[in-house]
């Protein structure tokens, strides 16, 4: 018979779909555009990113609380997701702090990956999330800030204002601030502010790749 059990967290799923589906439009434009064709930051952030909120969708869709393997497995591959995103954004800080070799960036990122996942599996809190992706951001802005100084400013305001409105959104988050708690509880107010994070991120990292180019 068919399993028909109501979804669990109806508006905290639908909005990690809906950020997955961003993410992969996103990710289909770089893939697209010839200026990131050599920066590797900005794609490995939004396939991480992306998974990350797909399976995030699926565990508090269907499988949260349940205390089952499968639980387990999905949650921690969501976890190890949002360091595959965090790398991408310590990586877009990098190339614009100079560092721009694509096959020691990705070894860097599978190495430190491993590690995260490794010890994900036994600290599976949304908080090592959190902590990891803070500390890239610090990177990424890093990079940022010298691209402004160096180049134009526009682009890596935008940018700036990506990592400031998610940094702000993380720590709601974590004080479980909520828009109407009974129907759309911290985690689907918190995935409202990245839906303007991601959108301020893309485009403040498209100009800053076009600056490269001129």
């Amino acid at each position: 018979m068919l399993d028909c059990r109501p979804v669990r967290e109806p508006a905290t799923a639908i909005t990690d779909f809906l950020l997955a589906l961003l993410s992969l439009f996103l990710l289909l434009r770089l893939l697209r555009d010839s200026h990131f064709s050599r920066l590797v930051g900005a794609r490995l952030f939004f396939s991480g990113f992306g998974i990350a909120a797909l399976l995030g969708g699926l565990d508090h869709g269907f499988l949260g609380g349940e205390g089952t393997t499968a639980h387990r497995v999905v949650w921690w591959l969501t976890v190890a997701s949002t360091g595959v995103a965090a790398c991408g954004l310590a990586l877009i800080g990098a190339e614009r702090l100079g560092w721009r070799n694509p096959r020691m960036q990705l070894l860097v990122t599978a190495v430190f990956v491993c590690a995260f996942a490794a010890y994900a599996w036994h600290d599976s809190r949304f908080l090592v999330s959190v902590i990891i992706t803070g500390a890239a951001s610090v990177i990424c802005m890093a990079g940022l800030v010298r691209h402004a100084i160096t180049r134009e400013r526009r682009g890596p305001l935008l940018a700036a204002s990506a990592l400031v409105i998610s940094a702000i959104a993380g720590v709601l988050q974590q004080k479980q601030f909520a828009i109407d708690p009974p129907h759309f509880d911290h985690n689907a107010t918190y995935h409202l502010w990245l839906f303007i994070a991601l959108g301020l991120l893309y485009a403040g990292h498209k100009r800053v790749a076009l600056a490269d180019s001129t």
